[in-house]
């Protein structure tokens, strides 16, 4: 429907089932997949301007076929898990959105209770990278494939005897120019979490990132000129490092005995990072530190008053912090307190700057 409510609203998709999902394909096609009688799923594409939706894959058997898809950034492409084959084994697919060929399947052989867990195409548009696995007590793997299926899967983690319980990939992120990847497993001591870098250009042994420190959380940050990764490690404290892909070695950058609070960002030049610091339950300061770990890190604002926290933040092109602080005890509805919009210096010379405030 135009958005100035000229035109009556088009129908895309004849009745007969239930849509569970739809997306904008590119500037002309919708894709989405839809439930019918006996539950089965169907992955389709329809023109925005209406008419025959054109079907991405043959009708799959009753309660089988697509569980989610994702569109590659070109367009053209779409990749989906799904258990068109087999019942309940959920491998990948890509498929073009004009259905010129059927889909190809990207993963490796299933074994026995395992099937794909989560999917995502590198920033090369060229790969996906995918975690298989059982849903839980079993061995999750990490794999690459190239999309045009040219060659098979390689596993990205390090392969462990099958009689062992090591080596689940938790979580896996890719470099913005997709030089490394760096994943999560507890490869060396059952749910004791470590942190690997591997060179996408020739995987071979990953660099271990978290040699000797306690477990590593889940959340992290790459940094933007692709050569490290921020981290917290948690011990008896929780300690925010960095440590780099070429050998890595890692730096203490900050410690808290309550924890810090994810996402961080960067600076523009890559060489300082900005994130929150819980001093107490729910409430955050924010703070920015060099990468280099050469020096403190410093706080980008005056004390808070009591109750008041960090909420959220943005670094700005021009290296400026601008954040939110508020207290988050107070309903928009109860009208008896301020928050308060301030900017600040990414850099240690840290002088906050009201913008402005609001009464809640």
């Amino acid at each position: 429907s135009p958005l100035d409510g000229s035109q009556a609203a088009t129908a895309l998709v004849p009745a007969g089932g239930r849509i569970g999902l739809f997306q904008l394909a590119n500037p002309t096609d919708v894709v989405y997949f839809q439930y019918f009688a006996g539950g089965a799923r169907q992955l389709s594409v329809v023109p925005l301007a209406g008419g025959t939706p054109l079907p991405l894959h043959p009708p799959p058997p009753a309660g089988q076929g697509p569980g989610d898809f994702l569109l590659h950034p070109d367009g053209q492409r779409v990749l989906f898990r799904g258990d068109n084959d087999a019942a309940g084994v959920y491998e990948l697919y890509v498929v073009p959105l004009d259905a010129s060929s059927p889909p190809t399947k990207l993963n490796a052989p299933m074994p026995a209770s395992a099937y794909v867990l989560q999917y995502s195409v590198t920033p090369d548009a060229a790969h996906a990278v995918y975690r298989a696995g059982p849903s839980f007590g079993g061995v999750v793997k990490l794999f690459r494939t190239p999309l045009d299926a040219s060659a098979p899967p390689f596993q990205l983690n390090e392969v462990v005897p099958s009689s062992t319980i090591l080596g689940d990939v938790e979580s896996v992120h890719v470099t913005p120019d997709s030089g490394t990847l760096v994943y999560r497993a507890d490869q060396e001591s059952d749910e004791h979490f470590d942190l690997y870098a591997l060179d996408t250009s020739a995987p071979g042994t990953p660099v271990q990132l978290s040699a000797g420190l306690p477990t590593v959380r889940p959340d992290l940050a790459l940094s933007p000129l692709n050569d490290r990764v921020v981290f917290v490690a948690q011990g008896a404290q929780h300690s925010l490092r960095t440590a780099a892909f070429a050998d890595g070695t890692s730096v203490e950058l900050d410690a808290s005995s309550q924890g810090f609070v994810a996402a961080w960002q960067f600076s523009v030049d890559g060489a300082r990072v900005v994130y929150r610091r819980t001093i107490s339950g729910t409430n955050t300061e924010l703070r920015s530190v060099a990468l280099d770990g050469l020096s403190p890190p410093v706080v980008l604002h005056a004390p808070l008053p009591a109750g008041r926290t960090v909420s959220q933040f943005e670094v700005s092109a021009t290296d400026v912090v601008v954040f939110l602080s508020d207290n988050p005890e107070v309903k928009p509805s109860q009208g008896h307190d301020q928050s308060e919009l301030g900017s600040s210096e990414a850099g240690e010379c840290a002088t906050q700057v009201r913008v402005g405030n609001s009464v809640l």
